[in-house]
């Protein structure tokens, strides 16, 4: 019989009617994750929707999504495609290996948050790294350590996910507080492994110069292996989803940051004496 951490299946999910939202419970069988290599997405099978009420979205596009807690009960709206045992995953990523090799790339876990679904991550990444593949992982923050701390080490590079400074903000825009999410970003960087500190530029919740400030003097203080903080523009690609669902686009007025802003958001990260990343 498959077990969890041995399958998944190309899915989308609604949450249910409350839409209450709250730290996420620790139950291996009520995870619901979309994990990724490269642009090959996979959430947990449907068969466990009914096991628990966790679910992830992204508040914001185009990064990493935080993980909240949803009481109300999964409903599958699409579930469709093929169960792909572990190794067959593996066997799909090494078909891509000589393109790894020629252009320096590799393996990306994303999401959603791959590390809610910590098991099956460990056991994918140990098979890619017995292959020689160079790792990165896309991740919000919020997890467990002690379920990850043996597979971080095995990454490259941590693509993670600080969204603002203030925790009180963060738990009002995300459904949690960034306590957890920061002591995670320093157990990373006390590993030695390289990472990038991902900030979702959002107008009206986090560009403010002060946030973005207090972000880079965390990352000056804590973060020794930091390669630098990349800037994301907030952008609403995700509005025809939401229309999709039948859902209402809560910031379907906002429009993202100027060219201008985004220059001077990255000047006050560089009067911090951080580097940005951009690509």
């Amino acid at each position: 019989m498959m077990e969890l951490s041995d399958m998944v299946v190309f899915a989308s999910f609604d949450h249910g009617p409350d839409n209450s939202h709250q730290v996420p419970a620790r139950g291996a069988d009520s995870l619901v994750v979309s994990l990724s290599f490269i642009s090959f997405p996979l959430v947990a099978p449907p068969r466990l929707l009914n096991l628990g009420d966790m679910a992830h979205r992204r508040r914001h596009h185009g990064h990493a999504g935080t993980p909240v807690h949803l009481t109300g009960r999964l409903r599958p709206l699409v579930a469709a495609g093929t169960v792909v045992q572990r190794r067959h995953a593996v066997e799909k990523v090494k078909r891509d290996m000589v393109f790894y090799r020629a252009s320096g790339g590799g393996v990306t876990f994303s999401g959603g948050e791959p590390t809610a679904q910590p098991a099956f991550l460990h056991d994918l990444a140990s098979r890619c790294r017995v292959l020689g593949m160079d790792l990165a992982i896309e991740t919000c923050g919020l997890f467990d350590w002690e379920r990850v701390r043996e597979t971080i080490p095995m990454m490259n590079l941590v693509f993670f996910d600080i969204k603002h400074m203030d925790s009180a903000i963060h738990r009002r825009h995300t459904g949690a507080g960034n306590e957890d999410i920061l002591k995670n970003a320093k157990r990373v960087s006390a590993l030695g492994v390289p990472l990038v500190v991902r900030v979702p530029v959002i107008p009206e919740v986090n560009d403010s110069p002060e946030n973005i400030r207090s972000t880079a003097l965390f990352v000056r203080e804590n973060l020794s292996s930091c390669l630098g903080i990349e800037l994301l523009p907030y952008h609403a690609l995700g509005l025809y989803k939401y229309r999709s669902l039948g859902r209402p686009y809560p910031l379907k007025n906002l429009k993202g940051p100027s060219d201008v802003k985004m220059h001077s958001l990255r000047k006050v990260i560089h009067k911090v004496k951080v580097a940005t990343i951009s690509y």
